[in-house]
């Protein structure tokens, strides 16, 4: 997920393209708590490929069978924090970067 000026961004990457969805304003959200809810399952060929994303309890993407993980890569995995890829070629007027996260379950099949 990224922001691209005030919108919320998801992509979906499989190794040999990116599909990028708009899944709605941020601006709204600026000075409060959202919560997010990530159910993801990896799957190259998207036929057991889970991506469902929800906002405040309501759904906001909805990916299933969609390919989410790279070719032939059996040992996928999910990473989480805060990238700002330009933070050493570019100024900032960022001073603090904060996340809060709760429980990470992992079901394993």
């Amino acid at each position: 997920m990224t922001l691209v000026g005030d919108r919320y961004q998801v992509q979906l990457r499989d190794g040999s393209r990116v599909q990028a969805r708009d899944i709605g304003a941020a601006s709204a959200d600026r000075g409060r708590w959202v919560q997010w809810t990530l159910r993801y399952r990896p799957d190259a060929s998207g036929g057991n490929a889970i991506t469902e994303l929800t906002k405040d309890g309501a759904q906001v993407l909805a990916a299933n069978g969609t390919p989410n993980a790279y070719p032939n890569d059996s040992r996928a995995y999910f990473k989480i924090g805060i990238y700002k890829w330009w933070w050493k070629e570019r100024p900032s007027d960022v001073s603090e970067r904060t996340i809060f996260f709760g429980d990470v379950v992992a079901e394993v099949r």
